[in-house]
């Protein structure tokens, strides 16, 4: 029995000693793959690729929201008469 309770003490001791030395940190992964070489990269290949397309939506919604302010005036116009 006391060699059990002397085993269990030198086992608790050297395992506190083994935690003295313990350190935690973190690691921020959305900022390392927003800023890793390749991930810069192939973002300029996808908007070199879809430059021509986000122009044409972005023409696309200006023509729209012209047209919905034409249309408003018109109707607006309309209701006073």
């Amino acid at each position: 029995m006391k060699f059990k309770s002397l085993a269990f003490a030198t086992l608790f001791l050297a395992s506190l000693s083994a935690y003295a030395d313990l350190k935690v940190g973190f690691v921020q992964v959305d900022k390392i793959l927003q800023e890793a070489p390749q991930t810069i990269e192939s973002n300029k290949k996808l908007e070199k690729e879809f430059s021509s397309r986000t122009d044409k939506l972005k023409a696309d919604v200006k023509s729209l929201k012209d047209r919905e302010a034409a249309f408003s005036k018109r109707r607006f116009n309309d209701e006073r008469v």
